[in-house]
């Protein structure tokens, strides 16, 4: 499933051509299309769904997929493309990873099989890993008493599980892009924990895990691809200068 509803902000929409950030053109290929080509390229003739406004419609199509129109927020187009699916796991990406390939995708669901019994996967990124792949990046981090690291936009789910826990998604849906508000989310503890850096990521699993009531997996050292993402104009600054 490919959730392409995310729209940049006005400023940013003139400066990239379009408000859809799955439109985004680079070297006259759609981000859609380049996440569609890597979708099929990890799961070969399974079934693809791509969730996003009507302006999409045509390029999932033209890719065999299905296109299933948006709802009013991200977590209503997760609950729309889980719904559109039938498979017992199903493999979530964002529409805005220009730098994500099949082998990407791939590597990432070798890597949950080897850690069987979790409802979601979701990868974490090393800073130190992804100023490798992307020097130069305008990236933002999460100090953690591990390191620093960011996630990624890309998540394997247990459908049914997933389906049956939106109730408490959509809170940690709406604290994602805080970092305070994700403390806040996981409890008093971890706040102070967090502001001290003595947090350790599989604390937060084991809290993720506890909240969600299904067991959560979080892939630490996954591939940088998997977490570029363009949310700002400095990211979209930093995408031109890679690839004009």
């Amino acid at each position: 499933m490919i959730t392409a509803g995310g729209r940049f902000a006005a400023e940013l929409a003139q400066l990239a051509g379009t408000s859809v950030k799955a439109l985004l053109s680079l070297q006259g290929r759609s981000l859609l299309t380049r996440v569609l080509d890597a979708v099929r390229g990890a799961v070969g003739d399974q079934p693809v769904v791509v969730v996003g406004p009507e302006a999409v419609a045509h390029i999932a199509q033209a890719a065999g997929a299905q296109w299933v129109a948006e709802g009013p927020d991200g977590i209503a187009n997760l609950r729309r493309g889980l719904e559109a699916l039938a498979t017992p796991q199903v493999l979530c990406c964002a529409s805005d990873l220009p730098f994500l390939q099949a082998a990407t995708l791939a590597s990432f669901l070798v890597a949950c099989a080897q850690q069987p019994g979790a409802a979601i996967y979701y990868p974490v990124v090393w800073a130190a890993d992804f100023h490798q792949a992307f020097p130069g990046s305008p990236a933002l981090f999460v100090p953690l008493a591990d390191g620093l690291v960011t996630g990624g936009s890309v998540l394997l789910v247990e459908r049914r599980t997933v389906l049956a826990a939106e109730p408490l998604a959509r809170q940690v849906f709406n604290a994602r892009k805080s970092q305070l508000g994700m403390a806040w989310l996981l409890g008093l503890g971890f706040v102070l924990k967090f502001l001290l850096r003595r947090l350790w990521v599989r604390e937060v699993e084991a809290r993720a895990s506890q909240i969600l009531g299904v067991p959560c997996a979080a892939l630490l050292g996954s591939d940088p691809a998997l977490a570029y993402d363009i949310d700002r104009r400095e990211d979209l600054e930093d995408l031109w200068r890679r690839v004009p």
